[in-house]
């Protein structure tokens, strides 16, 4: 019931595409937390429900597409230390631009300056990875390596959704001096479906699911 009605209370307008982009488009995401980083073959993984996060498309320039990126709800920073944000009254604003096959995420330099984001990066839009994982959970069943790697996942369960022919982008460098790792899942025609934050640590993880509009199709 609770994520039927966080569902419903969606504003009616498309989730931003990074395909094609546009000003009006919003993504929405609520918050969840997982366990079991550690074991291999096990993974397990709970919705905050009371912390949905919006993402707006609110200009565009030749500098790219400008997010404002705020809580709608929640607390999400009574969780803290998790990786996505100091406090759930910041609002934040940076830059997403087209270039070729890919996004390019342009973010202010500052400490914190998005939950979904991260610090930001170059996504490919590309879904013809060579390489290929499996869904466990909120993980997937790449071996664990310190490096930045890119690959394709033919199913992806999101929350009341399903998603085919996902991009996995996975950061594990900052892991090399006990950081946090970061994994994206996402398609050029729904934006980002999840992002997931982790460390050894703690052994569990942050992360954020798209409230679902009606799916497209790569």
């Amino acid at each position: 019931m609770i994520f039927m009605i966080l569902w419903l209370s969606v504003i009616k307008s498309q989730n931003i595409r990074f395909d094609s982009m546009a000003v009006g488009q919003k993504s929405q995401y609520v918050l969840f937390k997982g366990s079991d980083y550690s074991i291999a073959d096990s993974a397990t993984f709970v919705y905050v429900a009371s912390d949905t996060l919006e993402l707006e498309i609110v200009e565009k320039s030749r500098k790219g597409f400008l997010v404002k990126e705020s809580m709608r709800s929640g607390q999400c920073w009574t969780l803290h230390p998790n990786p996505f944000a100091a406090s759930n009254k910041e609002v934040y604003y940076y830059r997403l631009k087209r270039i070729g096959d890919s996004l390019r995420v342009i973010l202010p330099d500052t400490m914190y300056a998005s939950r979904i984001f991260g610090y930001g990066d170059v996504f490919p839009l590309n879904n013809d990875q060579p390489e290929t994982v499996k869904a466990l959970a909120w993980k997937t069943d790449h071996r664990y390596i310190e490096s930045l790697w890119i690959a394709k996942m033919e199913i992806c369960e999101g929350l009341n959704q399903t998603y085919h022919s996902v991009i996995v982008l996975t950061d594990n460098r900052p892991m090399r001096r006990d950081g946090s790792g970061c994994t994206y899942i996402y398609t050029a025609s729904n934006g980002m479906v999840r992002r997931v934050a982790y460390g050894w640590g703690s052994d569990h993880s942050w992360g954020w699911d798209l409230i679902p509009q009606p799916i497209a199709n790569d």
